[in-house]
C-alpha cells in the first residue's frame, strides 16, 4: 500500500494516465480527493491558492458534462424501451469529472427531453395497464362462457345417459317382443297341426258313421 504522506507528483501523473479522473486517481493512491487536491496545489497543478479544501470537494457537485448527460439520457431511453421501472434514487455524480459544462439552453433541452421520455413511459405504462385490463375482461368473459358450456355439456350427458337407458329398455322390449313372436309362431304351428289332426279325426268319424248306416 502506498504511503499517503509520501505521494509524489510523479506517482500522481503515472496513475492519472491510467484512470479517467482525479477521484479514481485518489483511490489508486489511497488518499482522499481533498488530500489529492491539496497535493496538486503544492505541486502547482491547480490555480488559486485561496481555494479551500471544502470548495475543492464541492466541485464534484457542479453540473455534469455534456457527454455524461448524454449517457444518462441514453440510459433513460433504454429504460423506456425495456419498460423497466425508473429509480427515484438521486444520481451519484461524485465520480464524474467536470470537463464541459452545458449551456443553460442545452441543459433545458436535455431536461425537456428527459421529461418527454418520462411522459412517454407513463403513457406506455397506462396503455399497458389498459391492455392488461382488457385481457382480464376477455378472460372473465371466456371463463364465464366456458362454465356455461360445461354446464350444458353436463346436462347433455345426463340426457344422453337417460337416452342410453331408454335405448337399453327399448332393446330389452324388442328382444321380449321377438321372443313372444317366436312363441306365437310356435303356437300357431302347433294349432295348425292340431287342426290337421282334428280334420283327420273328423273324416274318420264321417267314414265310420257312413259305415254304420249301411250296416243298420
Amino acid at each position: 500500500m502506498m504511503n499517503k504522506k509520501n505521494v509524489t507528483q510523479k506517482q500522481y501523473e503515472e496513475v492519472r494516465l491510467k484512470v479517467a479522473n482525479d477521484s479514481e486517481a485518489a483511490k489508486e493512491l489511497d488518499i482522499s480527493p481533498a488530500t489529492l487536491y491539496n497535493k496538486k496545489r503544492e505541486w502547482g497543478l491547480v490555480g488559486g491558492n485561496n481555494v479551500s479544501v471544502k470548495e475543492a470537494v464541492d466541485q464534484v457537485a457542479k453540473p455534469v458534462s455534456k457527454e455524461a448527460l448524454k449517457a444518462m439520457t441514453e440510459n433513460l431511453t433504454k429504460t423506456l424501451n425495456n419498460k423497466a421501472p425508473i429509480s427515484d434514487a438521486p444520481l451519484d455524480l461524485s465520480e464524474i469529472e467536470i470537463e464541459d459544462i452545458p449551456t443553460e439552453k442545452e441543459a433545458t433541452e436535455y431536461e425537456n427531453l428527459i421529461e418527454k421520455l418520462k411522459g412517454e413511459l407513463a403513457e406506455a405504462r397506462l396503455a399497458e395497464s389498459k391492455v392488461i385490463l382488457d385481457l382480464q375482461t376477455d378472460y372473465d368473459k371466456l371463463n364465464e362462457q366456458f362454465l356455461k358450456t360445461d354446464a350444458e355439456k353436463q346436462e347433455l350427458e345426463k340426457k344422453l345417459n337417460k337416452s342410453t337407458a331408454a335405448a337399453e329398455y327399448n332393446q330389452n322390449l324388442h328382444q321380449q317382443n321377438m321372443e313372444l313372436t317366436r312363441r306365437n309362431n310356435q303356437l300357431l304351428f302347433n294349432l295348425a297341426a292340431i287342426n290337421g289332426d282334428y280334420r283327420t279325426l273328423e273324416e274318420r268319424y264321417k267314414a265310420i258313421s257312413s259305415a254304420l248306416k249301411v250296416h243298420i
